[in-house]
């Protein structure tokens, strides 16, 4: 950066001692007299040179040298500067890229947030929603007459047997004689006994039955459920003692009906 600055120094002196030489040539009319190399009498004081040393122009006083300037003096200073402009910035990215970064100039860290909203509905490309199982109306029949389903009966496999075998399922008066319409009701006793689901048949009923909780129990009741089985599903060993958790369900949805 000091030899950029020694050379706009010289280059504005350059520049000064130009307008000099055609202010001279205006004024005593002697524009065919002058030489180009000729040594000129200047006021070295004036212009802020000293003789025989390299020309000096203060910081403040550089924009105004400029604005003195010719056009074609001008376009040469602009030429030179851009030219040593370039070469300046290729030194300066090179001192840049070696030299090591301080902390000072080290981005600060955005802290992590957890609890970020990922997900929004502006940003949504499709409005379809996912499809989900779709119940079976024997079952809603069930849910409607406050029958406690039984877990085998609705499972992914259940559901979908039934709606593809609407005409072959059993079928009981009342189920069981809960129901005051005494209509044909869904005869759950056609499947398995609850108390033999297995793990994973149980997670996969679970899935079905919040679904049938939503849409048919306020949502405070369907959030008593949902608490419910996750209170099971997370205990440590939910896995190994599978059948006593299994029993546990069983009573208290029961329960919770009757």
């Amino acid at each position: 950066m000091d030899d950029i600055s020694d050379r706009f120094r010289k280059n504005a002196a350059i520049a000064a001692r130009n307008k000099y030489r055609e202010d001279r040539r205006a004024i005593e009319g002697l524009e065919g007299d002058i030489s180009d190399n000729e040594e000129l009498n200047i006021d070295h004081e004036e212009i802020g040179i000293e003789h025989n040393e390299e020309p000096e122009v203060e910081e403040d006083d550089e924009f105004a040298a400029i604005q003195n300037l010719s056009a074609s003096d001008f376009k040469k200073v602009i030429s030179f500067s851009l030219k040593n402009a370039a070469e300046a910035a290729t030194i300066i990215s090179s001192e840049k890229s070696a030299a090591p970064i301080s902390a000072s100039t080290t981005l600060k860290s955005v802290p992590f947030d957890r609890h970020a909203i990922v997900f929004k509905e502006a940003d949504e490309i499709s409005g379809e929603v996912i499809p989900r199982q779709e119940i079976p109306d024997c079952i809603w029949k069930l849910v409607q007459a406050r029958v406690p389903l039984s877990l085998p009966c609705i499972t992914t496999s259940a559901i979908r047997y039934i709606l593809n075998n609407p005409t072959s399922i059993k079928t009981t008066k009342s189920a069981d004689g809960v129901s005051q319409s005494k209509e044909l009701m869904l005869d759950m006793s056609a499947f398995d006994a609850p108390e033999d689901i297995t793990q994973s048949d149980w997670q996969d009923t679970w899935i079905n039955r919040l679904e049938i909780y939503k849409q048919s129990s306020e949502k405070s009741i369907y959030k008593y459920f949902k608490a419910h089985k996750k209170y099971i599903s997370q205990q440590e060993d939910f896995s190994e003692k599978f059948e006593a958790y299994k029993r546990f369900d069983i009573y208290f949805c029961c329960h919770y009906n009757n």
